[in-house]
């Protein structure tokens, strides 16, 4: 018998330290114009302290549990665990960090990634895990392969969560370090009753595009410089050589070009697949790269400004956390509500794009701190 779609939950997190535009930890950073600042639309971002033991495994923890709490599900009760995070290392259990995030016995590991690790901590021990990986995409597509299984009655109650630690990853001596802030996201998806008007997951449309795939890369840092580094390393300084995350030389020029373009496209086709127009959606939910893009993709749609928001200026892009920060945020204001459709839109470096469209239900959301820790355990890491 098939099943009708619902986000039960949804909790966000951000970690607890704050880092503005002219925070020392971008002392190195080359010269930065207002055009830069004025295209992203960036004022701070939070990363996260190791130092009171946050790190991408105990940010999802924490946001995951809240999550649970609130659409009252038990981790026991768990058929999928879906997660992911950008960096291509995590954070293992019980380990030691240094001030720069990387573990004093050198032991982030590529593998197993984030889900296994966070099932178990959780207690979802009869869930089956897997970490899904599409950038900046990545939430959207668990949303995706969750109302599949749902849909096909292969599970009943599934959480996705994105757990992002850009931190420990950009290159802080170029300006694309200030883009991207730390965060974590999760919900929890259930099925409800077959219904004709209830709240579910109707359909979506995705594409993929390699004409700029070099333009955001994560690359490893080579061992021509790894002389330079050792030398850095004599002073107390950890070695710069590894892997981080560069935006091309061109890339704001490129993005500008071709990105007000992509959301929209991809929207647009999703109506037209459907028989709908912009104007038949109460809400839009973008994913959160640039002030200005966001506001491009809404005024090609024809939006109004009381159906979306854009989510950058205080917390930078969060990545894959950041489209799932944004429908945090439309569900507390009351854009996105009950017996609304809704359109889901978002972008991954590579690139990937995807809109999904939603007939909306009662989704319960956690309050969002800013200024301060969010209390979150540090178990001993």
């Amino acid at each position: 018998m098939p099943h009708n779609v619902r986000m039960a939950s949804l909790a966000c997190n951000l970690p607890s330290r704050l880092v503005r535009n002219d925070d020392p930890a971008f002392a190195q950073v080359e010269p930065i114009d207002a055009q830069w600042w004025q295209f992203w639309g960036i004022e701070s971002r939070y990363f996260m302290d190791s130092q009171a033991g946050e790190s991408e495994l105990t940010l999802a923890e924490h946001t995951a549990r809240q999550a649970l709490e609130r659409a009252g599900v038990e981790p026991e009760a768990l058929d999928l665990v879906l997660s992911n995070s950008t960096s291509p290392f995590v954070t293992g259990e019980h380990e030691e960090h240094d001030e720069r995030g990387a573990s004093a016995s050198g032991m982030r590991r590529f593998a197993p990634r984030l889900s296994g690790t966070l099932c178990k901590r959780l207690g979802a021990h009869r869930a089956l895990n897997a970490d899904v990986e599409m950038e900046c995409a990545s939430f959207a597509l668990q949303l995706q392969i969750a109302a599949n299984f749902i849909k096909q009655g292969r599970a009943r109650r599934v959480l996705v969560c994105s757990s992002e630690r850009m931190s420990a990853l950009v290159d802080y001596t170029s300006k694309s370090s200030t883009n991207f802030g730390d965060g974590a996201a999760a919900a929890v998806l259930v099925a409800d009753e077959h219904s004709s008007s209830g709240a579910d997951w109707l359909d979506a449309v995705y594409r993929s595009d390699a004409t700029h795939y070099g333009l955001a890369t994560m690359r490893w840092r080579g061992a021509h410089e790894r002389a330079e580094c050792e030398a850095e390393t004599s002073s107390q300084r950890p070695p710069r050589f590894g892997v981080y995350f560069t935006l091309a030389q061109q890339a704001q020029e490129l993005i500008a070009r071709f990105m007000p373009e992509a959301i929209p496209d991809i929207v647009d086709r999703l109506l037209r697949k459907n028989g709908l127009a912009a104007q038949d959606v109460d809400a839009m939910v973008f994913h959160q790269p640039s002030k200005i893009l966001v506001n491009a993709w809404a005024q090609r749609l024809g939006l109004r400004p009381e159906q979306y928001v854009v989510r950058v200026a205080d917390c930078a892009c969060l990545v894959s956390a950041a489209v799932a920060l944004a429908l945090h945020d439309s569900i507390a204001r009351g854009i996105v509500r009950p017996g609304g459709l809704v359109v889901i839109a978002t972008a991954g470096a590579g690139w990937g794009f995807g809109a999904q469209l939603w007939r909306w239900g009662e989704t319960a959301v956690t309050p969002l701190s800013f200024e301060t820790n969010n209390g979150i355990p540090s178990d001993g890491i």
